[in-house]
């Protein structure tokens, strides 16, 4: 489920009841005799809105939005700290200020010592971030507005630097930082938030950057940040120092500008932190300031070292040193590698504006992933930033703009054949495709492209072979067999046999009717380019074959750990565990169980359905997820009359049918039952349709069939093959099952699936230099979850290559991942066969793209996103519904159905009369159910999305309309649904 993106809140239109009435309704056009005629359609269409009553109050019991404010106190666990704490008799109040020490504390927070010991838990080594030369650093827990301590999870995430008397920096820098940040404000800078000073304790609280510094992600992790987001960094990197130097009220030179200074948010925005070394500009009578050298070896200007003179240019020097730093790969200085290579700077110099060589400086990790134009006009900036002279280097608002296009070019130098004709071979050496290359006589040389690094080394490593029994063996390599034939393949007709091979039907029913626990793992390597002969390979041995694209010499007898490049720079799921480490739950016990009984990892889907559904601890099962107490909002719970149009829908699809005896409408959850409340209290003037209804629910979570119960007012009849029930809402017999193929046939049946295929396991994969790879869950020698590449192709890759034969050739030119659901396409066909031989229609209104989809799974926990392998149950998982491929299904299914659309949802429910409806709901409501009435019409209908990492202001549009997509499946014989004409 998606619902309402995080950080729901209320959205308040400025204008009055009044101008809302205005906006909203129409004018109703007398039409003349002789004019344009009715269609019966519309007369209907019309009726059914005057049967609608008008004073209909808003049902605030479900569709209420609340807000939840966060503990002010928690129990203080007993552990020592490492900061000294102060006397009693001190510790009660914050120590005198000394007059003109802080220039800016009255805007910042002044917090107590005891406070934020609370809110680090004690200083306790758990929530320690990290130590540099100011002291250590600790994440904690406070108050959104205040400064009191809260429960670890909740309120305002914050890093609490700590003062280390015998540390490199004092109370000077601490005084520094304060001034200087306590002052400034910009989105490239790290916000601080306040201070504390008791005593000889001097405490720094500053926002929380989940993806830690710059340095760690560049040389302390082996996944290597992709180009895009290098790019984006250094962009914002970028800003943070023009707004010092040519936009703050009092320009300010930085003079420690490196990667350990430059923190990163959840998406990859660069802050600068650290302001402890800064000092004020010179004026327009002075050139330079005179100061003592401080700063960081490697990073400070040449002209400063020597003669001590500091201008906003020698932070522009230090720009051109990271700017390298982040182009490379390598440090500023390294006395680890060669002489000659140990200052990165001089061991650049010959080759940044050199356009045949300066591929050469490249982080070989990106494995040709990087823009050829993009990479050319880096170096040459960073060339100027490290001139010699420093009146000669730009100003860095010059610099901004340079950089400005360069995230967003996709020239990529590893689909350039130019660039790979520059690829040098080495002697006694061989080309490869990342430009790392191997011996032919020897050991593999030590490259950071090269396949070497140990399998711990990164969380996108390849996963190990697999021993499995000779049957499975068998599978694997007949399987192998199918790919390989593949590859030489070139048109749509033998793609198309392919799909037609008898065993492709049991393929398809081992991946998407079996338990996941009899999944088997299949991983063998496809759609890569091979020298030698596949089938050569593959006959010699019962075992699948090796990648291709990984030289061996000899016969090593080792599996090597490898790494690729990702990007990762749209995912909101960081590689790193953000929050507290806990014991682990039930079903993380399970889910290792199982990797461990299979003997290597599972495949996304598998871990998506057991975090969703797993019977005794699924995110589903047992809870009720859904409100603003819950973790996400869906659109019955925005507004009645989400449910209300639906009702619309379906009176509409009834009379088309021909107006059935009996109707099955199905609603396939999860839900609890907003949706349908709404729709029966809609439609309840339509007796007969009402009456025609028995309505079916799919929904597995027993807490959430709970709900549905209650909410529709059911009592329950006794029955002994079935439960059963009647809603007294319209006197309709209600019944539930765990899947739609429980639900009985030879009926006409109206489908509902709001918010249902996002919910549905996908499978991603992902391209690398070897071709395309699954992704895979696994658990790693920390005991951590995380992602790794099958190195071999699984069942799902059958649904891959289907899906590419649907996707156009630009499409399939521009894919670097690929999500696929095949139950979603199972689900599909049998809602069409249902449809093609009992008549009537399927309405999907989703969270999703009318294209293939890319890399889109994403967690949500209390109306945040969150790591997708972190607390598995505790968090929603979903992604984009690819509804090109629900179409597609459907078509092949039955010849007896037409699909329509996607349209937007604000399409949809504005044809269907949304307006009227609000506008004759605004007639008879008090100020306060207006309100919420105009807030719910426009967060349904209004384009534009709250980002998740903030809440929405005054000029930024949020509503669902635009992201959300509508689309019908009808029986042929019924003609075009409404609103789809």
């Amino acid at each position: 489920m998606m619902g309402t993106r995080p950080d729901s809140v209320k959205v308040v239109d400025k204008l009055g009841v009044e101008k809302g009435k205005k906006m909203l309704s129409k004018k109703k056009s007398v039409k003349k005799d002789g004019e344009e005629s009715e269609s019966g359609f519309w007369f209907r269409f019309k009726l059914m809105f005057s049967c609608i009553s008008s004073r209909s109050k808003v049902d605030s019991s479900m569709n209420a939005t609340t807000v939840i404010a966060a503990p002010k106190q928690v129990k203080h666990e007993g552990h020592r700290a490492p900061p000294k704490e102060p006397s009693c008799a001190e510790s009660g109040s914050s120590t005198p200020l000394i007059s003109g020490e802080l220039k800016y504390s009255s805007k910042l927070r002044i917090f107590m010592f005891n406070d934020l010991k609370l809110a680090t838990r004690n200083f306790r080594p758990e929530s320690l971030l990290g130590e540099g030369g100011f002291g250590c650093v600790f994440k904690g827990w406070i108050e959104e507005n205040g400064t009191a301590p809260v429960k670890p999870g909740t309120g305002l995430t914050v890093a609490v630097k700590t003062l280390n008397p015998d540390g490199l920096q004092g109370h000077k820098e601490w005084l520094a930082e304060i001034n200087f940040l306590g002052n400034l404000v910009h989105p490239s800078l790290v916000k601080l938030v306040g201070y504390c000073m008791e005593e000889d304790q001097r405490l720094l609280v500053y926002e929380f950057m989940p993806r830690g510094s710059l340095e760690n992600h560049l040389f302390r992790r082996t996944l290597p940040l992709p180009w895009s987001v290098r790019m984006k960094i250094a962009l914002g990197a970028a800003k943070g120092l023009a707004f010092l130097h040519e936009e703050a009220e009092k320009p300010v030179i930085y003079r420690d500008f490196k990667t350990s200074n430059i923190l990163l948010d959840a998406e990859y925005n660069a802050k600068l932190s650290d302001f402890g070394l800064a000092k004020d500009a010179p004026d327009e009578k002075k050139s330079h300031v005179s100061t003592r050298v401080m700063g960081t070896y490697g990073y400070a200007a040449p002209e400063y070292v020597m003669t001590g003179h500091l201008t906003t240019k020698s932070d522009v020097y230090s720009f051109g040193v990271v700017l390298l730093e982040i182009l490379t790969g390598r440090r500023s200085v390294d006395k680890s590698r060669p002489n000659g290579e140990q200052n990165l700077v001089e061991w650049v110099k010959p080759h940044l504006l050199d356009k045949k060589r300066f591929y050469r400086l490249l982080d070989p990790r990106l494995e040709g992933h990087f823009s050829i134009k993009g990479a050319q006009k880096a170096t040459q900036v960073a060339a100027q930033c490290l001139n010699r002279d420093s009146k000669a280097r730009p100003k860095m608002s010059e610099v901004v703009e340079a950089l400005k296009p360069l995230p967003n070019l996709k020239d990529f130098a590893s689909s350039s054949s130019s660039f790979q004709t520059m690829q040098p071979v080495a002697k006694n050496g061989i080309r490869t495709q990342g430009g790392g290359f191997v011996s032919r006589n020897g050991p593999p040389l030590r490259s950071l492209s090269t396949l070497n690094l140990p399998p711990q080394a990164s969380p996108y490593h390849y996963a190990p072979v697999f021993n499995t029994e000779q049957r499975d063996g068998l599978w694997k390599l007949k399987l192998a067999q199918w790919f390989m034939f593949f590859e030489l393949m070139e048109t749509q007709e033998k793609i198309s046999l392919v799909l037609k091979i008898s065993n492709a039907k049991m393929l398809r029913k081992l991946l998407t009717r079996t338990p996941s626990r009899r999944l088997l793992s299949f991983t063998v390597p496809f759609f890569s380019k091979s020298s030698v002969s596949p089938f050569s390979s593959l006959s010699s041995s019962p075992e699948p074959p090796t990648n291709s694209t990984v030289e061996h010499v000899e016969d090593s007898g080792a599996s090597v750990g490898t790494t690729i490049s990702v990007d990762r720079s749209a995912l909101f799921n960081p590689p790193d565990h953000s929050h507290d480490c806990t014991p682990d739950s039930e079903l993380v016990k399970h889910l290792k169980s199982i990797i461990k009984f299979r003997g290597g990892p599972i495949s996304v889907a598998e871990y998506m359905e057991e975090v969703l559904t797993n019977p005794n601890a699924g995110f589903y099962m047992n809870r009720d997820v859904f409100g603003a107490q819950g973790d996400f909002i869906t659109s019955p719970e925005v507004s009645q009359m989400f449910g209300e149009m639906i009702g619309v829908w379906t009176v509409c699809l009834w009379e088309q049918m021909g107006r059935p005896e009996r109707v099955n409408l199905i609603e396939l959850g999860p839900g609890r039952g907003t949706l349908m409340v709404d729709l029966l209290r809609g439609t309840s003037k339509f007796r007969k349709f009402t009456e025609s209804l028995h309505i079916h629910l799919v929904e597995c979570s027993p807490a959430l069939q709970k709900l549905q119960h209650q909410n529709l007012k059911c009592t329950d009849e006794e029955s002994n093959s079935e439960k059963k029930a009647i809603s007294s809402l319209a006197g309709t017999p209600v019944h539930w099952h765990a899947t739609l193929e429980e639900v009985p046939s030879g009926v006409p049946t109206i489908i509902i699936a709001h918010e249902f295929y996002d919910a549905l396991p996908v499978h991603q994969f992902q391209k690398s230099s070897r071709g395309w790879c699954e992704k895979m869950v696994d658990v790693g020698e920390d005991s951590q979850f995380r992602f790794v590449l099958s190195p071999q192709p699984t069942p799902a890759a059958l649904y891959l290559m289907k899906r590419c034969t649907w996707a156009t050739p630009e499409e399939r030119e521009k894919l670097e991942h690929v999500e696929i659901s095949p139950k979603s396409m199972e689900l599909t066909q049998e809602m069409a066969k249902r449809i093609g031989s009992d008549g009537g229609g399927a309405l999907i209104i989703d969270y999703g793209m009318n294209g293939i989809i890319s890399d889109s799974l994403q967690a949500i926990r209390k109306h945040k996103f969150v790591n997708i392998l972190d607390d598995p149950g505790s968090a929603d998982l979903s992604a984009y519904v690819d509804f090109p491929s629900i179409k597609h299904s459907a078509e092949e299914a039955s010849e007896n159905v037409s699909v329509h659309g996607p349209m937007t949802q604000s399409q949809f429910l504005g044809s269907l009369g949304i307006n009227f409806r609000v506008d004759a709901l605004l007639q008879n409501c008090d100020d306060e159910q207006a309100e919420s009435l105009r807030s719910g019409y426009w967060r349904l209908v209004g384009d534009g999305e709250a980002p998740f990492w903030e809440g929405p202001d005054e000029q930024t549009p949020i509503g669902m309309g635009t992201r959300y997509l509508a689309m019908a499946i009808v029986n042929k014989n019924q003609g075009s649904p409404a609103p789809f004409q």
